[in-house]
Order: C-alpha cells, then structure tokens, then sequence
C-alpha cells in the first residue's frame, strides 16, 4: 500500500479522500452488469428483481466496483445474493462466462464476449467509475514524481 511505502504510486478506481495521498485523474470508466447467458429469459420479466435473485460474483477485499454494485441495488429496494467472491476481474469474467453468476465489470474488459454472445450485458442506465494516479502527497515535489506526473499527464492527454 502506499501509506506503508509497500508501493510508490498505483492506478485506483474512485478518489482517495486523504490528505496524505495525491492522486491524477486519468479517465472515466464505463462498468456494465455482465450476466450469463443462460438468465436472459427470467432478466426479460423481472429485471432488478431477477438480478437480485440470481448468485453474484463480487469482491473479497475492497473494491469500489463492489459499493457501486450494492448502492445499484439499495436504491432499488433490493440486495443482492454474494455466492462467490474474488479480486481478480478476468477470474469474475470467467466465471460469468461459465454460468456461475452475474458481475459488474469493466465494459472494455467485456465487448468481445458481449460481441461474441458469450455474455450478455444488461442494460440500465450507463455506471462509470473514475481511474486515477496516486503517490504519498510528500512526493509531490520530488524531481522523479514531478517527470511521473508530467508523462502521466502527456500520456493520458490529462491537463491537471
């Protein structure tokens, strides 16, 4: 972690509110709900219902993708059932693909399996999430931060 000086600076969904922490937006993500094939008949009739009541595959540790999934289904009036759990987005993408529950995932991650039928992603309105850089804030200033943050900004086409 970076408040530990495990990491130097990492890529992070959603903005860490600390003051320690320095971060650089790079980009909105667009998620979508990718569901197995086989639920496409009870999601036609039920929707967030038949959502609700099918196995999901959600995170085991922190993940802002899992508190974006579960205020989906609060501001519904619905929960939703966590069967299996995992940190790994291409392992909960398999998982979806072999029929074993739904997931929120990112949507570039998905379209050759959407694409290819493998999947099905179910409409709702668009879920985004942003993308940033972050590294303690006391390195703000240092010369190999500041060439990071400078490439960061170039490479991403990013003007903070």
């Amino acid at each position: 972690s970076l408040l530990n000086g495990k990491l130097d600076a990492g890529f992070v969904f959603s903005k860490i509110s600390k003051n320690d922490i320095f971060s650089i937006h790079l980009k909105t993500v667009d998620l979508l709900i990718a569901v197995p094939t086989a639920y496409s008949h009870s999601l036609e009739k039920s929707g967030w219902e038949a959502l609700s009541q099918m196995p999901w595959i959600c995170s085991d540790g922190y993940c802002p993708f899992q508190g974006i999934t579960e205020k989906l289904f609060k501001n519904r009036g619905y929960s939703l059932l966590n069967t299996i759990s995992t940190n790994d987005e291409f392992t909960k993408l398999d998982l979806v693909r072999q029929g074993l529950g739904a997931s929120l995932l990112l949507t570039e991650e998905c379209k050759t399996d959407v694409s290819t039928g493998k999947i099905i992603a179910w409409e709702t309105e668009p879920i985004r999430c942003d993308l940033y850089l972050a590294f303690l804030s006391e390195k703000k200033n240092d010369p190999i931060f500041r060439i990071l943050t400078k490439s960061i900004n170039t490479v991403w086409n990013n003007n903070s």
